[in-house]
């Protein structure tokens, strides 16, 4: 009778951790994707840099809000963070400190339901180096009351004198 029981508890468990296991497996994909436009990864401070966003997204429930700039510490050069109007937020774990670049803006309401986008980061000021930066995009609901989103996609380049 005990192993019976015992047995009937762990099929019950396993089909719950299968059932949910196949909700988080149809579960909408939110994805950025973020590449440099034409190829080029080595730049002049001061450069414009041009950037292609692709998102992915369930059209039927959210659109692309907002862009925004950031890095995490460990990827830019070490004066990057001193830039005047930087926002830092230091972590317990350095790893994940991160500085708010303070570019980025929310989309037009016309272009909100596109999937790609391109939009410019302006280098001006910044100090030689290798950067890893991200593009974080808002994905803000349809419907009132619902979740946002928040994905990011990176990209790579060096500024040179």
């Amino acid at each position: 009778m005990k192993k019976a029981c015992l047995l009937l508890i762990l099929g019950l468990l396993a089909g719950g951790m299968a059932v949910s296991a196949q909700q988080k497996a149809n579960a909408p994909v939110f994805k950025v994707e973020t590449s440099i436009l034409g190829g080029k990864t080595i730049f002049k401070c001061g450069d414009k840099i041009p950037l292609k966003i692709v998102c992915t997204y369930p059209l039927e429930t959210h659109q692309a809000g907002s862009w925004r700039l950031f890095a995490y510490l460990p990827d830019i050069p070490e004066d990057f963070e001193k830039m005047p109007n930087f926002k830092v937020t230091h972590r317990k774990d350095k790893r994940w400190s991160s500085v708010d670049a303070k570019q980025g803006y929310w989309f037009p309401a016309k272009q909100r339901k596109n999937k790609e986008f391109q939009v410019t980061v302006d280098t001006k000021g910044w100090p030689e180096g290798d950067y890893r930066l991200n593009i974080n995009i808002t994905f803000q609901p349809l419907a009132k009351g619902e979740k946002y989103f928040y994905r990011a996609g990176h990209f790579v380049f060096t500024l040179e004198k």
